[in-house]
Protein backbone atom coordinates (compact mmCIF):
# COMPACT_ATOMS: atom_id res chain seq x y z
CA UNK A 1 0.00 0.00 0.00
CA UNK A 2 1.42 3.35 -1.05
CA UNK A 3 1.18 5.63 1.99
CA UNK A 4 1.14 8.86 0.02
CA UNK A 5 -2.14 7.79 -1.57
CA UNK A 6 -4.04 6.99 1.65
CA UNK A 7 -6.93 9.39 2.18
CA UNK A 8 -9.82 9.56 4.65
CA UNK A 9 -13.05 11.44 4.00
CA UNK A 10 -15.12 12.73 6.93
CA UNK A 11 -18.74 13.36 5.92
CA UNK A 12 -21.65 14.68 8.07
CA UNK A 13 -24.27 12.50 6.36
CA UNK A 14 -24.52 9.36 4.28
CA UNK A 15 -23.08 9.71 0.77
CA UNK A 16 -25.09 6.79 -0.65
CA UNK A 17 -27.60 6.79 -2.18
CA UNK A 18 -26.30 9.90 -3.93
CA UNK A 19 -29.67 11.67 -4.13
CA UNK A 20 -28.89 15.20 -2.87
CA UNK A 21 -26.40 17.84 -3.98
CA UNK A 22 -23.94 17.28 -1.14
CA UNK A 23 -24.09 13.50 -1.45
CA UNK A 24 -23.54 13.62 -5.21
CA UNK A 25 -20.46 15.80 -4.77
CA UNK A 26 -18.86 13.50 -2.20
CA UNK A 27 -19.83 10.29 -4.00
CA UNK A 28 -18.37 11.53 -7.28
CA UNK A 29 -15.25 12.69 -5.44
CA UNK A 30 -14.78 9.18 -4.04
CA UNK A 31 -15.05 7.64 -7.51
CA UNK A 32 -12.58 10.19 -8.91
CA UNK A 33 -10.08 9.57 -6.12
CA UNK A 34 -10.29 5.81 -6.65
CA UNK A 35 -9.62 6.23 -10.37
CA UNK A 36 -6.67 8.47 -9.47
CA UNK A 37 -5.09 5.71 -7.41
CA UNK A 38 -6.05 6.74 -3.89
CA UNK A 39 -6.92 4.29 -1.12
CA UNK A 40 -10.09 5.86 0.30
CA UNK A 41 -11.57 5.33 3.77
CA UNK A 42 -14.94 6.92 4.54
CA UNK A 43 -15.97 8.09 8.00
CA UNK A 44 -19.61 9.12 7.99
CA UNK A 45 -22.39 10.17 10.35
CA UNK A 46 -25.71 8.56 9.40
CA UNK A 47 -29.32 8.75 10.66
CA UNK A 48 -30.07 5.05 11.16
CA UNK A 49 -28.48 1.60 11.32
CA UNK A 50 -30.30 0.68 8.10
CA UNK A 51 -28.78 3.68 6.32
CA UNK A 52 -25.36 2.58 7.59
CA UNK A 53 -25.82 -0.94 6.18
CA UNK A 54 -26.89 0.34 2.76
CA UNK A 55 -23.97 2.70 2.54
CA UNK A 56 -21.34 0.28 3.82
CA UNK A 57 -22.40 -2.36 1.28
CA UNK A 58 -22.31 0.18 -1.58
CA UNK A 59 -18.90 1.46 -0.53
CA UNK A 60 -17.50 -2.08 -0.22
CA UNK A 61 -18.47 -2.72 -3.85
CA UNK A 62 -16.34 0.28 -4.81
CA UNK A 63 -13.43 -0.95 -2.73
CA UNK A 64 -13.89 1.69 -0.01
CA UNK A 65 -13.74 0.86 3.70
CA UNK A 66 -16.71 2.63 5.26
CA UNK A 67 -17.18 3.50 8.92
CA UNK A 68 -20.75 4.63 9.59
CA UNK A 69 -21.90 6.05 12.92
CA UNK A 70 -25.57 6.47 13.82
CA UNK A 71 -25.90 9.93 15.38
CA UNK A 72 -29.26 9.01 16.92
CA UNK A 73 -27.66 6.37 19.13
CA UNK A 74 -26.43 9.04 21.52
CA UNK A 75 -29.25 11.61 21.50
CA UNK A 76 -28.84 12.43 25.18
CA UNK A 77 -25.10 12.93 24.80
CA UNK A 78 -25.68 15.10 21.72
CA UNK A 79 -28.03 17.36 23.66
CA UNK A 80 -25.56 17.69 26.54
CA UNK A 81 -22.85 18.42 24.00
CA UNK A 82 -24.80 21.47 22.80
CA UNK A 83 -23.57 23.23 25.93
CA UNK A 84 -20.17 23.22 24.24
CA UNK A 85 -20.98 23.30 20.52
CA UNK A 86 -23.85 24.35 18.23
CA UNK A 87 -26.18 21.42 17.54
CA UNK A 88 -24.94 20.93 13.96
CA UNK A 89 -21.50 20.29 15.43
CA UNK A 90 -22.55 18.50 18.64
CA UNK A 91 -24.54 15.90 16.69
CA UNK A 92 -21.46 15.07 14.58
CA UNK A 93 -18.99 14.90 17.48
CA UNK A 94 -18.50 11.13 17.68
CA UNK A 95 -16.19 9.42 20.16
CA UNK A 96 -16.03 6.13 18.22
CA UNK A 97 -15.21 7.96 15.00
CA UNK A 98 -12.32 9.69 16.74
CA UNK A 99 -11.02 6.39 18.08
CA UNK A 100 -11.18 4.71 14.67
CA UNK A 101 -9.57 7.69 12.95
CA UNK A 102 -6.80 7.87 15.56
CA UNK A 103 -6.10 4.15 15.07
CA UNK A 104 -5.49 4.66 11.34
CA UNK A 105 -3.24 7.65 12.04
CA UNK A 106 -1.21 5.70 14.61
CA UNK A 107 -0.76 2.85 12.11
CA UNK A 108 0.61 5.31 9.50
CA UNK A 109 -2.34 4.43 7.26
CA UNK A 110 -3.28 8.01 6.37
CA UNK A 111 -1.61 10.84 4.52
CA UNK A 112 -4.57 13.13 3.86
CA UNK A 113 -7.81 13.82 5.74
CA UNK A 114 -10.54 15.38 3.60
CA UNK A 115 -13.25 17.04 5.74
CA UNK A 116 -16.65 17.71 4.19
CA UNK A 117 -18.35 20.69 5.89
CA UNK A 118 -16.83 22.46 8.92
CA UNK A 119 -18.96 20.69 11.53
CA UNK A 120 -17.05 17.46 10.90
CA UNK A 121 -13.80 19.17 11.89
CA UNK A 122 -14.82 18.71 15.53
CA UNK A 123 -13.58 15.13 15.19
CA UNK A 124 -9.94 16.14 14.61
CA UNK A 125 -9.56 18.96 17.14
CA UNK A 126 -8.28 16.77 19.98
CA UNK A 127 -6.22 14.28 17.98
CA UNK A 128 -2.74 15.71 18.55
CA UNK A 129 -1.05 12.87 16.70
CA UNK A 130 -2.44 14.30 13.44
CA UNK A 131 -0.03 17.22 13.85
CA UNK A 132 2.80 14.93 14.88
CA UNK A 133 2.37 12.76 11.79
CA UNK A 134 2.10 15.88 9.59
CA UNK A 135 -1.06 14.67 7.92
CA UNK A 136 -2.52 17.14 5.44
CA UNK A 137 -6.01 18.39 6.30
CA UNK A 138 -8.36 19.74 3.63
CA UNK A 139 -11.66 21.38 4.59
CA UNK A 140 -14.34 21.58 1.92
CA UNK A 141 -16.93 24.33 2.34
CA UNK A 142 -19.95 23.24 0.31
CA UNK A 143 -21.75 26.27 1.75
CA UNK A 144 -20.93 28.87 4.35
CA UNK A 145 -22.89 26.94 6.94
CA UNK A 146 -23.58 29.69 9.45
CA UNK A 147 -24.91 31.95 6.69
CA UNK A 148 -27.17 29.16 5.42
CA UNK A 149 -28.58 28.75 8.92
CA UNK A 150 -29.04 32.49 9.24
CA UNK A 151 -31.01 32.51 5.99
CA UNK A 152 -33.28 29.77 7.33
CA UNK A 153 -33.92 31.82 10.47
CA UNK A 154 -35.08 34.79 8.39
CA UNK A 155 -37.64 32.62 6.62
CA UNK A 156 -39.16 31.34 9.86
CA UNK A 157 -42.33 33.04 11.06
CA UNK A 158 -42.33 31.31 14.43
CA UNK A 159 -40.48 33.75 16.73
CA UNK A 160 -39.13 30.98 18.97
CA UNK A 161 -37.71 28.99 16.05
CA UNK A 162 -36.40 32.20 14.50
CA UNK A 163 -34.51 33.05 17.69
CA UNK A 164 -33.11 29.53 18.06
CA UNK A 165 -31.80 29.44 14.49
CA UNK A 166 -30.29 32.93 14.83
CA UNK A 167 -28.55 31.88 18.03
CA UNK A 168 -27.27 28.66 16.46
CA UNK A 169 -26.03 30.56 13.40
CA UNK A 170 -24.02 32.82 15.68
CA UNK A 171 -22.54 29.84 17.54
CA UNK A 172 -21.72 28.08 14.27
CA UNK A 173 -19.93 31.17 13.00
CA UNK A 174 -17.74 31.18 16.12
CA UNK A 175 -16.99 27.48 15.64
CA UNK A 176 -15.99 28.06 12.02
CA UNK A 177 -13.70 30.88 13.16
CA UNK A 178 -12.13 28.47 15.65
CA UNK A 179 -11.38 26.00 12.86
CA UNK A 180 -9.91 28.68 10.59
CA UNK A 181 -7.65 29.90 13.40
CA UNK A 182 -6.65 26.47 14.72
CA UNK A 183 -3.71 26.00 12.38
CA UNK A 184 -4.84 22.41 11.79
CA UNK A 185 -6.16 22.87 8.27
CA UNK A 186 -3.67 23.03 5.40
CA UNK A 187 -6.09 23.95 2.65
CA UNK A 188 -9.69 24.87 1.87
CA UNK A 189 -12.04 24.56 -1.06
CA UNK A 190 -15.04 26.80 -1.78
CA UNK A 191 -17.72 26.68 -4.44
CA UNK A 192 -17.16 30.33 -5.35
CA UNK A 193 -14.95 33.35 -4.69
CA UNK A 194 -17.97 34.98 -3.06
CA UNK A 195 -18.12 32.15 -0.50
CA UNK A 196 -14.42 32.57 0.16
CA UNK A 197 -14.93 36.29 0.88
CA UNK A 198 -17.82 35.50 3.21
CA UNK A 199 -15.95 33.12 5.49
CA UNK A 200 -15.54 34.19 9.14
CA UNK A 201 -11.80 34.42 8.50
CA UNK A 202 -12.26 37.30 6.03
Amino acid sequence: MNKKNNLAILAPEAVYPANTGGRIVVFNKIKYLLKSGYNVTLFCIVDSDEEAKVQDVAMAKLGVKSYSYNRNTFKKRNLINTLKYPYAVASRDNKKLKQDLRALVEQDCLDVIDIEFPQMAVNILDIDIIREKKINIILNQHNIEYRAMRSISKALHNPVKHTIFQFEASRLKKFEEKIYNSGLVNGYTFVSMEDLRRTPAN
